[in-house]
């Protein structure tokens, strides 16, 4: 098997001449704030439990706030708070008010609360461990689900993955205890009790779990102590595409939106597979760790945001990072500003024309151009 390998240790003052990363003065991250992320006409600072709108007209909102979601056109931002009962409050891209209802049967002080903002103003709730509302939106109720496994020996709290408009929606229990080895279970909803069984198992857990942005594709990693990780791509329907052995324990992946290219990274190591026969095109070695990284294959580049985060969902360190793989060549970029994450795990990468991107998910539309 042929890949290519390549080793990031420092560019040369001549290198950097024939290849380097250009942070676009249009997004100057020096004049990010720490905690405060877009919508499409305003913005919002998320400060502890609280978070503050500020409009275009230079009003601005506070609320309490247990969970909130902003949906992945910036058009909408829900909250969850805490007045007597626990109230939902649905803003739009310029921070208006649209709805506000009050949620019966719910507990507010459970920690597991959250919520999942879709585009066109639908919602779904986790209002426990594991159960889950669908919500239209004008805030009425569509239809529960209840995704517990009903293992006696008990399992994580429950996750939702799904595309921005919520066209294909899993619901997945990463760990039951099955006793030596946990296992897990995920499933595609697609009405009220109607759902697609994608994974069953009673000895390797889910540890990441994602749907690509168009909804077309599923892919997860599954776990086991002792083991490498074991790669799982499917349709949207629930037919399994690919299923691959891995020698590393991955910390993220990412898969095209036409699913002809996964990348993975590990540390500060990045790989790019070609899913039709899960050939290694090419693998690399970076300066730091790696937050979030992409193969755009338009541009034949692997471009990865390095840095160090922790549960503030800081990047400390931040740095941009490109590698051509077709011509064999690496440049870098370090990021002088104050970076966070809006949620961990959910960090994007635009490809705005060739050669030039636009990370997304973070505080501050962070653009960049590359030259090779």
């Amino acid at each position: 098997m042929k890949y290519l390998t390549l080793t990031l240790i420092l560019i040369s003052s001549t290198s950097v001449i024939a290849q380097q990363i250009e942070i676009q003065p249009g997004s100057d991250p020096a004049h990010y704030e720490l905690y405060e992320y877009p919508l499409k006409g305003t913005q919002f600072m998320i400060e502890d439990q609280l978070v503050r709108l500020i409009r275009p007209d230079g009003s601005e909102t506070t609320a309490g706030m247990l969970a909130l979601d902003r949906s992945g056109n910036g058009e909408f931002l829900q909250i969850l708070y805490q007045e007597g009962e626990l109230i939902s409050e649905l803003f739009d891209a310029d921070g208006s008010l649209i709805n506000r209802i009050q949620l019966e049967n719910f507990d507010s002080f459970d920690e597991t609360l959250d919520v999942r903002q879709f585009e066109d103003g639908r919602f779904v709730t986790r209002d426990n461990v594991a159960n889950f509302t669908f919500f239209e939106s004008d805030g009425s109720i569509r239809y529960q689900i209840s995704n517990s496994s009903q293992n006696p020996d008990g399992e994580s709290v429950s996750e939702l993955a799904s595309d921005p408009a919520g066209t294909t929606i899993v619901l997945y229990n990463p760990r039951i205890n099955y006793g030596e080895h946990p296992g897990s279970r995920a499933r595609i909803v697609n009405d009220e009790n109607d759902t697609t069984e994608l994974l069953s198992s009673q000895d390797r857990a889910i540890s990441h779990l994602s749907v690509t942005s168009s909804g077309s594709f599923i892919h997860l990693i599954t776990e086991q102590d002792g083991s490498g990780d074991q790669l799982h791509i499917f349709d949207r329907f629930g037919n399994q595409l690919t299923e691959f052995n891995l020698e590393e324990n991955l910390s993220g992946t990412h898969l095209t939106e036409d699913g002809s290219n996964l990348t993975v990274w590990f540390g500060n190591r990045v790989q790019v597979y070609r899913t039709v026969d899960m050939e290694r095109i090419g693998s690399v070695s970076l300066a730091s760790s790696i937050v979030h990284a992409e193969y755009h294959h338009e541009d034949q580049q692997m471009v990865a945001l390095g840095g160090t985060t922790g549960a503030d969902r800081r990047v400390t360190n931040p740095a941009v990072y490109s590698v051509h793989l077709q011509e064999r060549q690496i440049a870098s970029s370090e990021v002088n500003a104050p970076l966070s994450m809006f949620k961990t795990g959910q960090v994007g990468i635009e490809r705005i024309r060739p050669g030039s991107y636009r990370f997304v998910g973070l505080n501050g539309p962070l653009e960049f151009q590359t030259s090779f």
